[in-house]
């Protein structure tokens, strides 16, 4: 009668377990199903809060806007750059032969 008891308590641990599991996937995917329709407009809200701050830049414009394998031919550039000030028209220069590159 033991072993009897032994299992029924496993068993009764094992479906215990499954159950809360089985309640958490469900209150999961009901918060993912109320925020699922917000995504979309959180994502455009995004988006339009830094279109202004992505403009093109006469100085540092080349550095921003490219894509990540043209960044591994900038590299020797970044030292040139940050020797410059801001606005200065050797910056722009280097700005614009990186643009062209």
């Amino acid at each position: 009668m033991t072993l009897f008891g032994e299992i029924y308590l496993i068993t009764l641990v094992l479906i215990f377990n499954i159950l809360l599991l089985n309640f958490i996937i469900a209150i999961l995917s009901n918060t993912y199903n109320i925020f699922d329709n917000r995504s979309n407009g959180l994502y455009l809200s995004k988006i339009l809060s830094t279109r202004d701050e992505l403009n093109y830049d006469q100085s540092y414009g080349a550095f921003l806007s490219a894509l990540p394998p043209i960044n591994i031919i900038q590299l020797p550039f970044i030292p040139v750059a940050m020797v410059f000030r801001y606005g200065e028209e050797k910056l722009k220069a280097v700005n614009l032969l990186l643009m062209q590159t």
